[in-house]
């Protein structure tokens, strides 16, 4: 090319007109960190790893996380913040309140099934993180819970659904096969004095899969929590009409 061949202008200054790149950011790190965690598991995160990601030097990094432990801590309160913290603000009825709040964290966690396995184990550490279970309490609370009830009711709660995501994304034929797939090759094996009960379940032939299974025991929790309102409500009644009658005789 000599000096006076010009280059075609889609090609003049191509460089000049590159966007500049994202600054860096604790936000930036954490959406990048996920990603990783979504597309290839937890085991792949490391800080040299995510470094190179983000196209930085890893002691960037440390700059906005001090360690390893804090970005985890991070990767819990970005998987809590997927939460709509809206979802919660459901009809007063207890039971549906749980039920639709179920539903909803359950469809989070399974955009999220490689990091299930830390939300199991490692507790909420920042106060963004605890926002949606803050709004769930209120509604629980709202509902007719007391707020000792209310947090012991979403503990149950998230311990319930995170367990039952878990086992179906990790199951080894996959989310979408049977649960008990290995339950029924025991069937010929299964004695009759041993194991009479599940004999009898396989038998019948109608077990549930895991979105049944997760509706039975979503919709038991539910009537369990309203049930303590309901009692607690009747209890209430017969104090007060214990009272009225005292002052009535």
């Amino acid at each position: 090319m000599t000096s006076n061949t010009r280059k075609p202008a889609g090609e003049r200054g191509s460089r000049r007109r590159r966007p500049p790149e994202e600054p860096l950011s604790r936000d930036r790190i954490v959406s990048a960190a996920l990603a990783l965690v979504d597309h290839e598991g937890l085991a792949s995160l490391s800080m040299r790893r995510l470094a190179a990601t983000l196209g930085v030097d890893p002691m960037a990094i440390y700059y906005y996380l001090p360690n390893k432990a804090a970005l985890l801590d991070a990767i819990v309160e970005a998987v809590n913040l997927d939460l709509p913290v809206g979802s919660f603000e459901f009809p007063p009825a207890l039971d549906d309140l749980v039920v639709a709040a179920g539903r909803v964290l359950r469809a989070v966690l399974l955009r999220h099934p490689h990091a299930i396995p830390l939300l199991a184990v490692r507790p909420v550490a920042t106060p963004a993180a605890s926002i949606p279970a803050d709004a769930m309490l209120g509604a629980l609370v709202r509902s007719g819970l007391t707020p000792a009830e209310g947090v012991a009711a979403i503990d149950v709660f998230s311990t319930f659904i995170t367990a039952s995501v878990l086992r179906q994304v990790q199951y080894p034929a996959g989310p979408e096969q049977d649960p008990h797939v290995q339950l029924r090759q025991l069937k010929e094996s299964l004695d009759e004095t041993e194991s009479p009960n599940l004999i009898q379940a396989l038998a019948e032939g109608n077990l549930m899969d895991f979105e049944a299974e997760f509706e039975f025991g979503l919709h038991a929790l539910a009537r369990g929590f309203a049930e303590v309102v309901a009692a607690r409500a009747a209890q209430q009644g017969r104090v007060d009409r214990g009272i009225g009658m005292e002052i009535q005789a």
